[in-house]
């Protein structure tokens, strides 16, 4: 069997894990170089599953394991599996469509668990983003009240005068 099993569950992790171009950029380099090893490994050790299962660790390992944060055992469990299940097909144990379902059912585990952990940590994140907002919230209202009223005079009454001449007089009245 020729593992073909991918490490795309790491994907969603390493962009969440760090939105930032430098970290996107060496996310993108690290798949580069493990896409060559793995077709490297796999030139190499045509006819031992166990042997390359080795090799497409180690080129995991190095590549895409740094950038694997909180997921590295998420990882390991699938470089485990893969390697028990190389081994058993190299004794003829399982055949290769019996490794490839036991693989794609594990990754199928592995990217619901991953799922899970970054719907996890968005809800941490979005809890943390509230509560910073009512902080503000809290603090915006704090300094309005510590600043000094502003006093508004009331505005004078309305004086209507009236005029009205009375003889040689003029008599006026204001209301």
């Amino acid at each position: 069997m020729k593992l073909t099993a991918t490490v795309l569950f790491l994907t969603a992790p390493l962009t969440l894990g760090g939105c930032g171009l430098v970290q996107q950029a060496e996310m993108m380099k690290a798949k580069e170089r493990l896409v060559a090893m793995r077709a490297e490994c796999r030139a190499r050790y045509p006819d031992s599953h166990a042997q390359m299962a080795d090799c497409l660790t180690a080129a995991e390992n190095d590549t895409v394991r740094p950038l694997a944060y909180n997921d590295g055992d998420l990882l390991t469990v699938m470089q485990a599996k893969r390697r028990i299940l190389a081994v058993k097909e190299d004794r003829g144990e399982i055949t290769k469509d019996e490794a490839q379902l036991e693989m794609a059912q594990l990754m199928s585990a592995l990217r619901d668990e991953d799922l899970q952990r970054s719907n996890a940590a968005a809800a941490v994140a979005a809890q943390r983003s509230a509560a910073s907002a009512q902080m503000l919230g809290a603090a915006a209202t704090m300094m309005q009240a510590s600043r000094p009223a502003i006093v508004v005079p009331p505005a004078p009454p309305m004086v209507t005068t009236t005029c009205m001449p009375m003889g040689g007089l003029v008599n006026c009245t204001s209301h």
